[in-house]
């Protein structure tokens, strides 16, 4: 007891820290909390400690660091991550071709997507694998024609997001897909016309690509392209609106028309006269049926009935698709139903007329 307070004395290796003599010497000293003392912590940084023998001492450093200044004040003070201290105190990634600590061990640079270290000089990601010639798509992959033929690309390669692609001349591509070879195809083909594996075909014609466009060769016989528009044979040669021709029409006089003749040689025809009376009694088509046999006097009723030709007519004409004798030559009459005056009237049956 002393000056009316209680007081402990404690046993080697123990000690009152809370102060309270109720409950005595409550701590056990050579702990790592209290190790030679009330609050004398046995720790160093990133270290594994241990109090013994009435000290602490250093057992070793946490895994992934080191004591690299060698002085235990500060305890393990490196991180062996670091890229200059990689694994061990002396490691020094960013003196090689491996800048970057990773696990302790030096590896190259984690590269986002399209990029890379492609120089090893710890440069980190100098390299665009998206555009660059000499490196596309991978370190050390340039862009280069195999040498064989023409590669028909005379601005040459480019990388395209990590791909190489030839530069293509003018009516040309690379359809095969193979840059090495360049721009292999001919966009003025059949097959290829204007892109890879556009077809050029066209109904009724034979067809051409020479300018990379699809267009009309030739039309077929019995076709023709009448719009002008070039890219087809669309109109049939063979109707009355286009005979042979584009429009070419058929319009006969008197007649029903029909463009007839042979593939390739076609030409207006006559495949009937409108009515009965109409006649093609000079058989030249680019007439049609001329002929109104009602009222022709050459062609009365008939082609080839010629009313002037009857015998000993003067004058004639025709009706109702009838000859009709308007005056007779002098002497004769026209008597009976006979053709022409076939009646002299200088006998004594027909004395003067009829």
């Amino acid at each position: 007891c002393n000056a009316m307070n209680c007081a402990v004395t404690c046993d080697a290796a123990f000690a009152d820290c809370n102060g309270d003599p109720q409950n005595g010497c409550e701590t056990a000293l050579g702990s790592l909390q209290h190790c030679t003392a009330c609050g004398s912590a046995c720790v160093m940084d990133h270290a594994i400690t241990d109090c013994s023998g009435g000290s602490c001492q250093f057992v070793r450093c946490a895994d992934g660091w080191d004591d690299c200044d060698m002085s235990l004040a500060n305890g393990c003070e490196q991180n062996l991550n670091d890229d200059a201290h990689c694994g061990s105190c002396a490691n020094n990634c960013t003196l090689t071709g491996d800048p970057v600590c990773s696990g302790g061990v030096c590896g190259d640079v984690a590269c986002p997507v399209g990029k890379a270290d492609c120089n090893q000089d710890g440069l980190p990601c100098e390299v665009d694998l998206d555009d660059d010639e000499a490196n596309c798509g991978a370190c050390g992959f340039a862009c280069q024609f195999s040498g064989a033929g023409d590669p028909h690309a005379a601005a040459g390669l480019q990388c395209q997001l990590g791909a190489c692609v030839p530069l293509c001349d003018a009516g040309y591509e690379d359809c095969d897909g193979d840059y090495a070879n360049g721009c292999e195809t001919s966009l003025r083909t059949l097959s290829d016309c204007g892109g890879c594996g556009v077809g050029c075909a066209i109904a009724n014609a034979t067809a051409t690509c020479g300018t990379g466009a699809c267009r009309v060769g030739s039309c077929n016989p019995d076709w023709a392209d009448c719009d002008t528009d070039g890219t087809s044979c669309e109109t049939p040669l063979n109707t009355t609106s286009d005979c042979g021709a584009c429009a070419a029409t058929c319009d006969l006089l008197n007649a029903v028309e029909t463009c007839g003749g042979t593939t390739g040689s076609r030409a207006c025809q006559i495949a009937a006269c409108d009515a009965s009376q109409y006649k093609d009694c000079d058989a030249l088509v680019a007439t049609g049926c001329e002929v109104d046999t009602r009222t022709d006097s050459a062609n009365c009723s008939a082609c080839g009935n010629n009313c002037t030709a009857k015998p000993n007519v003067a004058t004639t004409h025709c009706a109702s698709s009838a000859c009709i004798v308007d005056t007779c030559n002098t002497g004769y009459g026209d008597c009976t139903a006979a053709a022409g005056c076939e009646t002299p009237v200088n006998t004594v049956q027909n004395c003067g007329a009829c």
